[in-house]
């Protein structure tokens, strides 16, 4: 970012006198009574350093340092372009390296992740890694016409449009950078220690999500996903109307309840709040001043995209907010963590091949990959939705020890499975699997009657879940 900045600096002031000493020197040789043309070329003559005359007064004077000094600095220019194409080159040469293509935010945050990247303002480089975050339309146009060159090259395109898994083939994959910050939103700031009362009994939890939009949705899709072992009720305060329309037939179910009244109209819902989420992106720094000045008690999660997060923490706790105790008070920079090759390429590993941990312990990579890739766009998140299950079994085992038994790991399933269909609004299924655990048995009657609760299921059904819940607690 400061090289960037520096560069604009020096352009501006490379213009700058460009336009200086081609004011001066023709302003000051019409003064000495050239003609139009003569003062044109005896000025553009000073910027070849061929001034071999008495300058006339002192505009000529002063043109002629600045076309000087102008012409130095172009030539630094120039040479200073040509060792970046080269470095570009040998930085492409090495192993794994990252091209990236756009001119926006999120190419400046993925060069600052990534000292070693190659910009492609220079021009297009061979690379082994493309990610491409410029505007879709100028992203398919970059593949378009590179097409030859990509072969065999693992290009990541982001999108906002598409999710995830839906839009792949054998070297194009896509990524949401909202979705990745949603699924490591909820690694980072879970409420596993918060999950049981001292008889072992699954708590009730209360979370406040401040701010919609697509980061906003995918925070409160993982949480659902991720929370299933506690009886969690999350609360939106943002302009969320399409999604409640959308989701009108099981926001009970799912345990949602949108505002259409702000935040500080429902004090009482922030002060019980076990978390309270920000993902409001403007004004940021009042919101959460407003929010400490209900209570100094609150556990605040600013979803930030500003890169001076300490600081800016540091600033705030320091003058706006007053004492608070810093563990109540956590920045996370959604941006700076999904804007990464790491998260971009573990974010492809994980929804185009599915888990290569599930893989290794199966024994059956090659065969789990085929799988893998003749499954449709919703079964994918549905496998995915259980993987991430042994990740959150491990967790509780670590944090509560006995209480996670196999039964209760079978509750925490079920609600994991429900509020996924849930949210999908898939009551139905047009093609019943007799393998999938939600499928009904009846191909003429496709309502998924086990969306219900788990003591109302037959004990054929809840077979179903128990051998998956067998796999988790054995793998």
């Amino acid at each position: 970012m400061k090289k960037e900045k520096t560069q604009n600096i020096f352009m501006i002031i490379l213009n700058s006198l460009l336009a200086a000493a081609l004011i001066c020197g023709i302003v000051g040789q019409l003064i000495a009574g050239e003609t139009v043309s003569n003062s044109v070329f005896k000025t553009l003559m000073m910027f070849t350093l061929a001034f071999f005359w008495d300058p006339a007064n002192v505009l000529v004077d002063i043109a002629r340092y600045l076309a000087a000094i102008f012409t130095f600095s172009a030539i630094i220019t120039i040479v200073f372009s040509a060792f970046q194409i080269l470095l570009d080159r040998i930085r492409g040469a090495r192993k794994n390296s990252t091209f990236i293509y756009g001119d926006n935010e999120s190419s400046k945050i993925l060069l600052d992740n990534d000292k070693k990247a190659i910009h492609g303002i220079h021009g297009f480089v061979s690379a082994d890694n493309y990610i491409l975050v410029d505007d879709e339309e100028k992203n398919l146009i970059f593949l378009m016409e590179h097409r030859d060159q990509l072969k065999g090259k693992r290009v990541f395109m982001q999108t906002e449009s598409l999710p995830n898994v839906l839009f792949s083939d054998a070297n194009l994959k896509a990524f949401c950078v909202e979705e990745i910050a949603g699924r490591e939103f909820w690694k980072r700031y879970d409420l596993i220690r918060q999950a049981y009362d001292e008889n072992g009994n699954p708590r009730k939890l209360t979370v406040a999500l401040i701010g919609w939009g697509k980061l906003g949705e995918q925070i409160l899709y993982y949480g659902l996903l991720a929370n299933s072992f506690a009886d969690v009720t999350f609360h939106i305060f943002g302009d969320s109307h399409i999604f409640e329309m959308l989701h009108a037939d099981h926001l009970d179910d799912l345990h949602i309840k949108a505002y259409e009244k702000d935040w500080y109209d429902n004090i009482d819902v922030i002060k019980r709040s076990d978390m309270v989420i920000i993902a409001e992106q403007e004004n940021q720094i009042r919101l959460i001043s407003e929010l400490f000045l209900i209570s100094a008690e609150l556990r605040v999660v600013v979803c930030s995209s500003f890169r001076g997060d300490v600081e800016n923490k540091k600033l705030l706790l320091q003058n706006k907010a007053g004492d608070i105790p810093e563990e109540n008070l956590t920045f996370f920079n959604w941006r700076k963590t999904a804007h990464s090759l790491e998260a971009v390429q573990r974010e492809e590993k994980l929804l185009n091949t599915g888990s290569d941990d599930m893989i290794r312990q199966k024994g059956l990579r090659r065969k789990i990959r085929e799988e893998w890739d003749s499954l449709d766009t919703f079964k994918r998140y549905a496998y995915l939705n259980l993987l991430d299950l042994h990740r959150i079994y491990d967790e509780l085992r670590k944090a509560w020890g006995n209480f996670v038994t196999e039964d209760e790991l079978l509750r925490i399933l079920h609600v994991r499975l429900c509020n996924y269909y849930w949210y999908h609004n898939w009551n139905y299924s047009a093609h019943p699997d007799p393998d999938d655990p939600m499928a009904d048995e009846n191909p003429k009657k496709r309502l998924q009657k086990r969306l219900r609760p788990l003591e109302d299921l037959s004990e054929k059904e809840k077979e179903i879940e128990k051998r998956i819940v067998k796999d988790i607690v054995e793998s």
